[in-house]
């Protein structure tokens, strides 16, 4: 895609783009550090480009700029128990992640008929939730609140190529709490410093004019309720999907994404935490990383002393996923070419343009030891050992292309699980639909009234668990 940009010496390219509401991938919040913010500037000669990063360049002069158009192709499909129901007419339902945003049609016997899913275009503003509490916090909402609202109008849209939007009765819409709070407009600074407190928490249901004025005005907007700041609708939404505040058996459900979500429990009670994994096995801090969409090395095999790939959409590699990167660094531990502590000589080679450098490894170790202490604090609040635990539900993207064994043997997840995972795809996304079918907030309240949430900052053992799970074992 081609943009013009008018001068202007004390603008970046960046700073335009978010004004105009046009779309560039900026994980770092345009510091500078992650070098994600690509575009190529068209020359005089208008043959040739010059790539540039868009948060380092101003607009000196006017110039034309080629982006790249990302459609990404996002896990929208789920393994819930139980979800069924009844609609007049039909419904949306939606998951606003912190990488990409899903929506769905449903008819009126909850059969999926169309959907839409893109990248959440707040990355421009940060790849987690931390950077963008803290750019709304310095900025405003308006900015994040509008993009979001414009990528929801647009997909509303795209839904209902074949049906009209009047014959659309509601929405429901999940997410993990900030992402809710810019929808809503509503100021993020309490959610970043102590005691960490949303301005709402509880369910919100007005007309769809609030947010989209030329949307049929009978369509009515459910947001799902949440927990607390880091463990929000879309967690409750999953315990929803998945029965687990009916389950007489204790179960646990991780999100391995930005904001490492989790929570344990069964119907005498729940307990949850969110980690702050960071955005490691969404791609961002790692120097090839990207989300999981087409190009994206996803599965990583080592046969005949060489290693083997394949990508999303069978095509030209562009840089490597989370779960790649697990499989990579499986690999590594098992060549011994990185050792136990994670230090490695030398970068490791997949394609010609494409390595897992030191710092890439660190960054993981970071974030996969983030996970694995959650998961023993959480065992450990729950007086019990891993092996009582009947089901874990890995949730998310993340998790449609997860190697298990890979997963556990780089520690991300304990060995004791190996055999009781089943990965349940978006429960975010399966909680929204039973929602609409089974619109029971009593059920929704329940939830909440049995859940407390851990803070790990008053966990004495999560540094020491942190410090263990930083090794490859």
């Amino acid at each position: 895609m081609l943009i013009n940009i008018p001068k202007n010496k004390d603008k970046t390219i960046l700073e335009y783009m978010r004004e105009q509401q046009l779309f560039v991938d900026a994980p770092c919040n345009g510091l500078g550090v992650c070098k994600k913010c690509t575009v190529d500037i068209l020359a005089e000669d208008n043959n040739t480009y010059t790539t540039v990063l868009a948060c380092e360049t101003k607009c000196d002069t006017e110039i034309t700029i080629k982006v790249e158009e990302t459609q990404n192709k996002i896990l929208t499909t789920f393994n819930a128990k139980n979800i069924q129901g009844t609609l007049d007419g039909y419904g949306v339902a939606v998951d606003i992640g912190t990488t990409t945003i899903v929506m769905v049609l449903i008819d009126n016997q909850g059969k999926i008929v169309n959907q839409h899913s893109v990248l959440n275009e707040g990355r421009m503003y940060g790849a987690d939730v931390i950077s963008r509490i803290a750019y709304a916090t310095e900025n405003g909402t308006e900015s994040l609140h509008q993009s979001l609202v414009n990528q929801l109008g647009q997909g509303f849209d795209k839904l209902c190529t074949e049906i009209s939007p009047t014959e659309i009765t509601h929405m429901v819409i999940s997410g993990n709490t900030t992402m809710l709070h810019i929808l809503e407009n509503e100021p993020c600074h309490t959610l970043g410093v102590s005691p960490f407190e949303p301005i709402f928490i509880n369910a919100r249901v007005y007309p769809i004019t609030k947010l989209m004025p030329a949307k049929p005005e009978h369509i009515q907007v459910t947001l799902v309720a949440g927990f607390s700041t880091y463990v929000g609708a879309d967690i409750l939404s999953g315990v929803f999907a998945l029965d687990m505040e009916k389950s007489e058996k204790i179960n646990l459900l991780v999100d391995i994404g930005t904001n490492g979500e989790m929570i344990i429990g069964n119907m005498n009670g729940l307990i949850g935490l969110a980690t702050a994994a960071g955005p490691a096995f969404e791609g961002s801090g790692i120097e090839y990383g990207m989300p999981a969409h087409e190009g994206a090395i996803y599965k990583i095999e080592f046969k005949d002393g060489k290693l083997h790939y394949k990508t999303i959409g069978n095509v030209a590699p562009k840089g490597l996923c989370g779960s790649a990167i697990i499989d990579l660094i499986s690999i590594g531990v098992e060549q011994e070419w990185v050792d136990e502590t994670g230090f490695c000589e030398e970068d490791i080679q997949v394609t010609d343009t494409i390595v897992l450098t030191q710092k890439d490894i660190r960054q993981i170790q970071l974030a996969k030891s983030a996970i694995r202490s959650g998961i023993q604090v959480l065992i450990e609040a729950s007086n019990i050992q891993a092996d009582e635990i009947d089901t874990i539900y890995i949730a998310g993207g993340f998790g449609t292309y997860i190697d298990l064994e890979n997963a556990c043997k780089i520690n991300l997840l304990p060995q004791a699980f190996l055999d009781k995972i089943q990965l349940v795809g978006n429960t975010s996304l399966a909680g929204s639909i039973k929602y609409l079918l089974n619109s029971d907030e009593k059920i929704m309240s329940d939830i909440q009234n049995k859940s407390t949430e851990l803070n790990l900052g008053e966990v004495p053992t999560f540094n020491t668990y942190f410090m263990e799970y930083m090794m490859f074992e």
